[in-house]
């Protein structure tokens, strides 16, 4: 049922109904609590009911957000694994997932959450993400999961900087969360001062988005983030990213859709983005607050050593 918007597509900002009666199970030898629903969220038997309350009422209003942005409903229910903590997200990998235990480790060590491509799965391990409020992880997974939808028959068109850049955009437009957004900008912002910023060419394969760890392994989310937003901005519209997605399923490649979005040559695009993401924030170096008890400093080059002093009445 679609509450307000064009015929057929969620309303990103309607409330959900509290969470329907638990039904107990167990799969690959693990208990779950289910809710079945739009969602099919199998959630670890150990939460508790308020934390399983809080995994359903965003689970609905994240995939109402996300198909409010592709303009398209999710056509199959998205499959949920929550599990209590890194122990039990380990597990499922290998019991659910079927990864071999080194792929488990190493997935579960790197990761807060988790989709699976090739099996429409996602796993979350709510012990790294409850506390995170609002909870921002599982929006992100289910861009990924409807992505798949969007794009077909003609993934292959998709760069890796878009899919998993619009997915961490989608995290920063958690309502509530509007600290991220900040985070976004003035990260790829500061990038762009200290000419760290990474060639958008190098980052259109998975494999060579996933070959980018540590630090560059982070800031690579941050910069495209912030590409995708400057991206949805030159299309414009209610709703850009379905616009893009609807190009890319006829054959054309990215900067052909863009050219015809926004009569502008997706080279300019490329070459403009460094100005228009230092443009956005005061320029040199700096400090802001981010959050309530968190401060971002900007501007620095990598690897400086800043002394912080903080000084105030005494309660």
């Amino acid at each position: 049922m679609s509450i307000g918007g064009p015929p057929g597509i969620a309303n990103p900002t309607f409330v959900p109904s509290a969470a329907p009666p638990l039904d107990a199970g167990e799969i690959a030898g693990m208990q779950f609590a289910f809710i079945r629903g739009r969602s099919d969220l199998r959630i670890d038997a150990s939460l508790s009911r308020d934390d399983t309350e809080v995994v359903y009422t965003t689970v609905a209003t994240d995939m109402a957000a996300v198909e409010a942005e592709f303009q398209r409903n999710f056509t199959v229910r998205p499959t949920i694994y929550v599990f209590a903590g890194t122990e039990s997200y380990t597990e499922g990998f290998v019991r659910i997932f079927g990864y071999s235990r080194a792929t488990a480790t190493f997935v579960a060590e790197n990761s807060v959450s988790f989709f699976e491509p090739s099996l429409r799965l996602i796993a979350v391990n709510w012990a790294a993400v409850g506390d995170r409020r609002p909870v921002a992880a599982i929006r992100h997974e289910l861009t990924h999961l409807l992505t798949l939808d969007a794009c077909s028959p003609r993934c292959d068109l998709v760069p890796a900087w878009l899919n998993e850049g619009q997915a961490r955009l989608a995290e920063a437009q958690v309502p509530g969360g509007e600290w991220r957004l900040v985070r976004v900008r003035y990260e790829a912002a500061s990038m762009a001062a200290t000419g760290t910023l990474i060639p958008l060419n190098t980052l259109v394969s998975q494999l060579s988005w996933n070959a980018l760890t540590d630090w560059a392994g982070y800031f690579k989310y941050q910069e495209s983030a912030r590409a995708v937003e400057l991206l949805r901005e030159d299309v414009g519209g209610t709703a850009p990213i379905a616009r893009v997605y609807e190009r890319l399923r006829s054959g054309q490649n990215l900067a052909q859709a863009y050219a015809a979005l926004t009569d502008r040559s997706f080279n300019d695009f490329v070459a403009g983005l460094p100005d228009r993401m230092r443009a956005a924030v005061p320029a040199g170096q700096g400090l802001i607050p981010v959050a309530s008890t968190s401060y971002l400093v900007y501007g620095f080059p990598p690897a400086s050593t800043i002394t912080l002093t903080v000084s105030g009445p005494r309660g």
